[in-house]
């Protein structure tokens, strides 16, 4: 149906290239006959095609059935639209990362011939065609870089990452063999962040790779950043319980290991709004969950300070007495989500645990002193009637003010020195 239609749009009118969906089947390019591919070809290569439209095309065809991509169908393109081979996507990636990400090493021998600038090009975040070979999970295209584009399999992302990250990222223990065998010094490597190739498994989920490690540098499970995470951190934080599994079975001692800053893997999990992490945490590590950071932050101040409601509603069914613990410089759960903007938050203390909200409208004297957002002031106006009337049901004296009058003081207040979530 879909080259039907494209068939009759095109017989009708000529401009109506600017209507094809770019973002055609993926399925219907995979599964292209030669016939077809003829078909489309001609369209893309015609005078009405779009300069967008033709690159889009293009690059779908690298998707697709190698046999289809020959010498003849690279010169036909290389005569008829010789500009879109250098041109890029919106990510800058060239037709040689699509063609190294697929596998195609034949494409790769024309571009070599014909376009060799593109083949040193990295995309927006410093990706080169080795880290797309890394991606693919491709030996045989690694090969053919050492050959002809060796400098490359040593550069790494804007980010310090290497091709060994990236093939522990996708899981592909063929690669992470090749890697071992040819580059081995960048197994160790770190990117800038100090995140090594076991905290981007585990972030990744990827066990297979977590075994290779295992097997082949065990001494890189103990690293950490230079904050202190561990691949447990990291797989909290990602939500990988099939990650915090393997490493319950072969390296247990790290799920109890904190940061520099005494943040456990139930603190990562709640800041990154993973539920999932925190049932596993629950049934395996449950003491975890009650621990504080050295500023005296439970998960729950975790969750506030990030905006996850989703935590919120668990920590009330699972841990709900440490919704009221404040830590050591008296922030409560409601001072943290005020002071880190988070309304959806205050949203949620509002209809949940409401009673928090008192402090952060009458403050005391020994309450902490925050600067307040404008949009946070507006949400706290919004509800200062609602709060005045909890106010006066809880408090039968009349010493303390019912009105927002003491608000001028948080906006006038320097910033806390304290670190935030």
């Amino acid at each position: 149906l879909y080259w039907r239609e494209m068939s009759t749009l095109l017989q009708q009118c000529p401009d109506g290239y600017r209507e094809l969906n770019i973002d055609m089947p993926e399925q219907a390019v995979l599964n292209l006959s030669p016939e077809r591919f003829e078909h489309y070809l001609k369209a893309m290569l015609s005078q009405q095609a779009t300069a967008d439209l033709t690159f889009s095309i293009l690059l779908k065809f690298i998707r697709s059935n190698q046999s289809l991509l020959t010498n003849d169908f690279f010169n036909l393109i290389s005569t008829n639209k010789p500009d879109i081979l250098s041109q890029t996507d919106q990510k800058g990636q060239t037709i040689a990362h699509r063609a190294v990400l697929n596998g195609h090493i034949n494409a790769l021998d024309w571009i070599l011939e014909h376009i060799p600038d593109i083949l040193s090009q990295t995309h927006q975040q410093g990706h080169t065609i080795a880290h797309a070979a890394a991606v693919g999970g491709h030996p045989n295209v690694l090969d053919w870089i050492l050959k002809h584009r060796p400098d490359i399999l040593s550069q790494t992302t804007q980010q310090g990452r290497t091709i060994a990250h990236f093939t522990a990222q996708y899981g592909h223990t063929n690669a992470l063999d090749w890697v071992l065998e040819h580059k081995p010094d960048i197994l160790s490597q770190t990117d800038q962040q100090g995140i090594t190739i076991a905290h981007v498994a585990a972030g990744c989920g990827q066990t297979n790779a977590l075994d290779w490690i295992l097997e082949h540098i065990p001494d890189i499970f103990s690293q950490t950043t230079p904050q202190g995470a561990t691949i447990a951190h990291t797989a909290a934080q990602c939500g990988q319980t099939n990650a915090l599994n393997w490493i319950r079975e072969h390296t247990p001692d790290i799920l109890s290991q904190t940061t520099q800053q005494g943040v456990t893997i139930a603190h990562a999990a709640a800041i990154n709004g993973n539920t999932n992490a925190l049932d596993w945490i629950r049934e395996n590590k449950p003491d975890i969950l009650s621990q504080t950071d050295q500023l005296g932050n439970t998960i729950a101040h975790g969750a506030a300070a990030c905006g996850h409601t989703n935590v919120l509603d668990w920590i009330q069914t699972h841990k709900p007495d440490i919704l009221y613990q404040t830590d050591q410089q008296g922030f409560s759960i409601a001072h943290t989500a005020a002071e880190c903007g988070k309304t959806n938050a205050l949203d949620w203390i509002f209809e949940h645990q409401k009673n928090l909200l008192i402090d952060l409208y009458y403050p005391a004297n020994s309450s902490p002193k925050i600067t307040l957002s404008e949009h946070v002031q507006t949400w706290m106006s919004h509800h200062q009637q609602d709060i005045n009337v909890l106010k006066r049901s809880l408090d039968k004296t009349t010493e303390q003010p019912s009105s927002l009058d003491k608000q001028d003081e948080y906006s006038d207040a320097p910033e806390p020195k304290r670190p935030r979530f």
